[in-house]
């Protein structure tokens, strides 16, 4: 995928040398393509939610709410949840209570000037009562659909070069417009996932490029497009795997050169991704991954692991 392979990472972690599409044709991640306004750079760091307390000192239960709408028609429904344990991720209970469902999403883009071109996703979620990590998937639950950028896009040599479609590739000739793509991507949330679930989207280094077009559909100025109210948390592998050295996917434990999206799907899966920077290839190998028992027990773990509305909302 074009956001896939780790270029995020800070100075502490720059043992892993990749180049990513979203760095590569990153300019100013403007909006100009869908509203012509310019994205502000909110969307750099993702600590996790500050902890509150009262004049004891004590850690209150927080009112995390979802991400902002730009119409009247969103479902204002707020997340409330008990803070988690110390170190727990801040779904905790509704991992606990078997209420999550989890969507690997990607998306494919032909550059800055000229939006996305492909989105993916897979929903997923983790069987009960077992002793090792099981998920169970269907290809119900898989999406993918090409988008036709608007007339005039500047497609970028770069990223055509790396993912392969083009403006002249026949599935986006008779591609649906971004704002057509999103409505399905909505309604494909929507039939799948129970009132009582919260989604935790996941995404590959997706803090610096998938949550920023994101950003940039749902949140910007003007934006008339909505997230899913069920989409409440984030959580990022690459990020997981970097920070904890505990991981068994950690640089120091599998002593990999990279730790971009091929090479810990080979490490976990012992096959070659093949295809990769194909989004749907990408959201299953993403799958695999935070699926595999090397990954498992860190999905509760609290460190760089929060809510999508704390992401769009940090200036």
């Amino acid at each position: 995928a074009g956001c896939d392979d780790g270029s995020f990472l800070s100075a502490r972690d720059d043992d892993v040398s990749t180049t990513s599409l979203c760095d590569n044709d990153r300019v100013d991640m403007s909006y100009e393509v869908m509203h012509n306004i310019p994205m502000s750079g909110a969307l750099e760091s993702m600590p996790g939610p500050p902890e509150i307390t009262n004049e004891n000192g004590i850690i209150n239960d927080t009112t995390v709410p979802p991400p902002t709408n730009n119409n009247d028609s969103f479902d204002d429904k707020d997340y409330h949840s008990p803070r988690p344990p110390k170190g727990k991720f801040i779904a905790h209970f509704h991992l606990q209570a078997w209420e999550c469902a989890f969507v690997s999403f990607d998306v494919e883009t032909g550059g800055d000037l000229c939006g996305i071109v492909k989105m993916s996703a897979q929903i997923f979620c983790f069987e009960r009562g077992t002793s090792t990590p099981s998920i169970k998937t269907s290809s119900n639950d898989l999406f993918n659909e090409y988008i036709k950028p608007l007339i005039g896009a500047v497609w970028s040599q770069n990223a055509m070069s790396i993912h392969g479609i083009s403006p002249d590739y026949e599935k986006i000739r008779d591609a649906s417009k971004i704002e057509d793509v999103w409505s399905n991507f909505c309604s494909f949330i929507d039939d799948r996932v129970r009132p009582d679930e919260v989604v935790i989207l996941l995404a590959y280094n997706g803090g610096s490029c998938d949550l920023k077009w994101l950003w940039k559909l749902t949140q910007a100025p003007n934006s008339t497009m909505n997230i899913p109210s069920q989409l409440q948390f984030f959580l990022d592998p690459l990020r997981v795997i970097k920070n904890y050295k505990s991981c068994p996917l950690h640089p120091k434990k599998t002593k990999l050169e990279s730790c971009n999206l091929e090479s810990i799907y080979k490490f976990v899966s012992g096959e070659e991704l093949l295809g990769a920077h194909d989004s749907l290839k990408d959201v299953k190998a993403q799958t695999r991954i935070v699926g595999s028992a090397l990954f498992f027990d860190f999905i509760d773990k609290a460190k760089l692991i929060t809510t999508i509305n704390d992401i769009f909302t940090k200036g």
